[in-house]
């Protein structure tokens, strides 16, 4: 009996041993795996994550050079230029302006037999080499107006672009083109190491790059592919950088130091071997002391543990039995389960780390996708809606570039930090780029969403950030772009295109507001009961306007009383008077879009200040458009700055083709404002502006609305002198 149950502890020693270093050698393979391999691959992920940024950065500042390209292309100046080729206009433009004041590095103006009207920069001296090496830029003309991208020009890398030279309202043959670019070495390469915080390096050839880190140096096999490779103290990333024509200029290579990475193995791997020996430890204790152990319980415990080999996975021994027994099958259960809660806590700390963001704390890009897919498809199940918000800091470059990169990150964070509070089930927020955050609001509607994100971004925008002084407008300001489901899309994908294409257009605006605006009228339809409710409206944004251009509420009230004298001594019904008087109390709404750092500048403004007030019309029409029945009178107001000849804004339309209530506005708008004084001029005679009308009736205003205004003026004059002899 004693023979048998000393076989019976043998095997039950056996089996703790076997049973207790499986956990142990799995414990240490899963150590080893994370260590080595996971974290390997995640550092692996962070670098071509920030080569991709890189990358995109070179996509943002060649459009950037495009829309620079564009915009003084396509200038009334400069398609008058290239014709008189006024060389102290070029000097201030050309060599001034873009060269000295913007940095760009080369300009070339050709007219439209491709002859050189003017070079300066770097391409002065030279510009029949400079037009050989942009051969390619200019071939992209056939596919595209506004090319853009890098090409090696005389010998450097360049980012370049092209524009043909049109009028500004894109009237006229093209004059020619223009052709601009900035050197890429070394001003970008230090902005995105500044950026980014990691060293970006180009190289010209396979031969240069090759030198970094001798054998274990890897390239990419074709352009788009990361190469990633390590040495001792760095891990690389390297891709083929494109030009226009789709040759390989070089090689963009990103390293960043692996110190933090090596750090960390070393940590997790002390703590392994120590855990691991102080198992081993323990178990060999445990096996002997289990010798001495002849009763029942072990015959108990043999089972267990046999059902255990049986199912391979821990469960509980029983601890009943002597305490040497208990006491063993209590530490064995306690130890299953410290492997177990430590490999669990090992795996959701590594997804917490992978799912946020290391400067604001907050859920970052991978999480974003992870989490959208998921309350996509609740939102399918339950039939609830869903939308997403792309929210981005305006000038951030700008404001890294005038207080540095580590004030950049607390402007960062303390947006960050604000969003934070606004965190709930069911609004997300996360971190999606350097200055971007987006938010996955759920069971919002666009309409909703849209209300929610304009009150969140005025609440950003009024708190006071430091620095905010030295940004455009005196304050840290944001754009932002909505995608909803199921309105306007049903994949992700369409929705983080839509979101970031309103964000993109919203930026090229400045902080637009526009859709917020339009959300007012879109649920009117025009009839007499919402006239009032609208013209109310329309006078809250008059007073808006007038808090940032004060002359604009008093001038409004006047232009309708005198378009409403004009329409009468034309013969216009009642009913049409009323809609004119509509249309001239809203013909200047669409400023609330320009902003009151343009309407409030002293002194002249510049090409792209102008051609944002230019837009005003247009924006105004689209916000009166949005009522139901008002159609027409939403023409007159984008009409209202035509000119009879045709050679107005915004859309050039001339004669009888401008709709007579719009003439009406432009005559009555003209009139106000010769007759008023403002801070640039003082308010003109009667007999000064009546010999104004005349001299602009046929080129600016319709002659029979000019006459219309004439008599009125004369009328009143002759009544005003009878009165006062009686």
């Amino acid at each position: 009996m004693r023979a048998r149950l000393g076989s019976l502890g043998l095997i039950f020693t056996s089996c703790l041993l076997i049973v207790g270093l499986v956990p142990v050698i799995f414990y240490a393979l899963v150590l080893h795996h994370t260590t080595t391999v996971g974290l390997t691959e995640l550092k692996e992920r962070d670098v071509a994550d920030k080569m991709a940024t890189c990358l995109n950065y070179f996509a943002h500042v060649s459009a950037d050079q495009a829309l620079q390209a564009r915009d003084y292309a396509n200038w009334d100046e400069t398609y008058e230029q290239v014709v008189l080729k006024d060389p102290e206009w070029f000097k201030t433009n050309l060599d001034g302006w873009l060269v000295k004041d913007f940095g760009v590095g080369f300009v070339i103006l050709l007219d439209q037999h491709n002859q050189v009207v003017h070079a300066a920069g770097s391409a002065k001296d030279n510009p029949t080499g400079f037009l050989a090496s942009l051969q390619p830029l200019q071939d992209r003309f056939f596919q595209d107006r506004n090319p853009a991208g890098l090409l090696r020009v005389n010998g450097h890398t360049h980012l370049v672009a092209a524009s043909s030279v049109f009028n500004s309202d894109g009237s006229g043959p093209p004059r020619g083109k223009l052709l601009i670019g900035t050197p890429i070495v070394p001003y970008y390469l230090e902005q995105m190491t500044s950026l980014y915080g990691i060293p970006v390096q180009f190289f010209d050839n396979e031969e240069s790059i090759l030198d970094v880190a001798a054998e274990r140096t890897v390239l990419p096999k074709a352009p788009g592919e990361t190469a990633v490779f390590y040495d001792d103290s760095w891990i690389y990333a390297v891709q083929m950088l494109p030009d226009l024509s789709g040759n390989i200029l070089g090689y963009v290579m990103i390293s960043q130091e692996q110190k933090s990475l090596l750090l960390t193995r070393q940590s997790i791997t002390k703590a392994a071997v120590s855990t691991m020996l102080f198992t081993i430890v323990l178990i060999s204790f445990l096996s002997i002391l289990s010798l001495r152990i002849t009763t029942d319980p072990i015959v108990r415990l043999e089972k267990s543990l046999s059902r255990m080999r049986e199912q391979k996975r821990f469960t509980m021994l029983p601890d009943t039995g002597p305490k040497e027994v208990s006491s063993l099958a209590r530490t064995f259960n306690a130890l299953a389960n410290t492997l177990t809660d430590t490999i669990a806590e090992r795996e959701a700390l590594y997804r917490r780390m992978a799912q946020t963001d290391g400067l604001t704390g907050l859920p970052n890009r991978r999480y974003y996708h992870e989490h959208l897919a998921e309350r996509l498809d609740q939102a399918r199940e339950e039939g609830k809606p869903l939308t997403i918000a792309l929210i981005e800091l305006n000038y951030l470059a700008h404001y890294i570039n005038r207080f540095g990169l580590e004030q950049g990150d607390t402007l960062v964070k303390e947006v960050a930090d604000l969003l934070s509070v606004e965190q709930a089930p069911d609004q997300v927020f996360c971190r999606f780029g350097d200055g971007i955050f987006a938010v996955i609001m759920y069971k919002k509607d666009h309409k909703r969403a849209l209300s929610a994100i304009y009150k969140l971004v005025e609440r950003l925008e009024k708190t006071q950030y430091e620095g905010r002084q030295a940004l455009p407008g005196g304050r840290v300001s944001f754009s932002y772009g909505l995608a909803s489901y199921p309105e306007e899309t049903q994949t992700t994908a369409g929705l983080n295109r839509i979101a970031n294409g309103q964000l993109f257009e919203m930026k090229q605006l400045g902080p637009n507001r526009l859709l917020h605006y339009l959300s007012f009228f879109e649920d009117f339809t025009a009839t007499p009961e919402a006239s009032g409710r609208i013209q109310e409206i329309s006078r809250i944004f008059i007073k808006l306007i007038d808090s940032m251009d004060n002359y604009t509420a008093n001038h409004t009230h006047r232009v309708v009383e005198y378009s409403a004298a004009i329409a009468r001594h034309l013969g216009w019904k009642e009913h049409d008077l009323e809609r004119l008087k509509t249309a001239a109390l809203m013909h200047d709404i669409g400023k609330i879009q320009v902003g009151g750092a343009i309407l409030q500048k002293e002194g002249v403004l510049t090409p792209k200040e102008w051609e944002i007030m230019r837009q005003h019309p247009r924006w105004g029409a689209e916000m009166v458009r949005a009522v139901t029945g008002m159609e027409d009178i939403a023409y007159w107001i984008e009409c209202h700055h035509e000119r009879y000849d045709g050679t107005g804004y915004p859309t050039g339309v001339a004669g009888e083709a401008i709709p007579m209530g719009a003439r009406i506005i432009t005559v009555a708008d003209s009139f106000d404002a010769m007759t008023t004084n403002r801070p640039y001029h003082e308010a003109r005679t009667l007999d000064d502006v009546v010999q104004e009308l005349y001299r602009c009736a046929g080129t600016q205003f319709d002659p029979t609305v000019v006459e219309a205004l004439v008599s009125i003026i004369k009328n009143r004059a002759s009544e005003s002198r009878v009165a006062e002899s009686s």
